[in-house]
């Protein structure tokens, strides 16, 4: 004769956020040229030698760019090139007007972003962006070299506060805690650090405003003081009935 299962079931929810400091950045900014070759109708197209020597211009500003960044102790694998795009905008002149009256040009643009190792850097490589061809700096995200770890100790966390409410339970019920049933993951918030999709990144997302220092003409960041690894679990444990 089997025994009978006199045991139940309690799930509960976890939340833990790990504050730390953030050691290295990766800045977004934004090339581009403006090609004035060929009609002003919103379906004309350029030239094609135009269009070859203006793409020639982004690429020589983004070469000037990496030669400038070694300056900075930071090597050609620092810039991550994103996708080129060209396309139609109408002229900031001709106003926002029937299309068939605007005058349009083309624009090609590039993204890039610059990985700083080292949180110290982040002014002098923003100063040097604003002083270069660049045409804007988007945005900066901070991180941590250790990101991983930090969300997995968050994790750790939620899960310990998870499990002392599973046992705060039992004990109101005078009841013994059996053991852990299942665990469920229902959210980790932060930014992905590279290709690196399947690591457990956490709140290391900030966004930056770019104030303008009147005295040095230089863009200052704010750095954050610290990023939140922040963690959410869902737990069902074995009690007894």
């Amino acid at each position: 004769m089997e025994s009978e299962d006199l045991s139940g079931v309690v799930e509960v929810r976890g939340d833990a956020i790990v504050e730390v400091m953030p050691n290295r950045a990766m800045i977004h900014a934004t090339l581009a040229e403006i090609v004035n070759s060929g009609g002003k109708k919103y379906s004309d197209a350029p030239r094609a030698d135009a269009v070859e020597k203006h793409r020639a211009k982004l690429d020589n500003k983004l070469k000037d760019i990496a030669d400038e960044l070694e300056g900075l102790a930071l090597d050609a694998d620092s810039i991550v090139v994103k996708n080129f795009r060209m396309f139609r905008e109408p002229e900031e002149s001709s106003g926002f007007i029937d299309k068939g009256k605007q005058v349009f040009h083309t624009k090609m643009s590039r993204g890039i972003s610059v990985k700083v190792d080292a949180i110290d850097k982040v002014p002098a490589v923003i100063s040097l962006l604003s002083k270069s061809d660049v045409s804007s700096v988007n945005g900066i995200e901070y991180e941590s070299s250790n990101s991983s770890s930090h969300g997995l100790e968050a994790v750790s966390k939620a899960t310990e506060k998870a499990r002392g409410k599973a046992e705060a339970i039992a004990k109101s019920l005078q009841k013994n805690l059996l053991g852990l049933i299942s665990i469920r993951e229902e959210s980790r918030l932060g930014s992905l650090i590279g290709n690196t999709r399947r690591m457990p990144s956490m709140a290391a997302y900030s966004s930056a405003k770019l104030a303008m220092d009147d005295e040095e003409e230089d863009f200052a960041p704010n750095i954050p003081d610290t990023l939140k690894y922040h963690a959410t679990v869902s737990a069902v444990w074995k009690i007894e009935s």
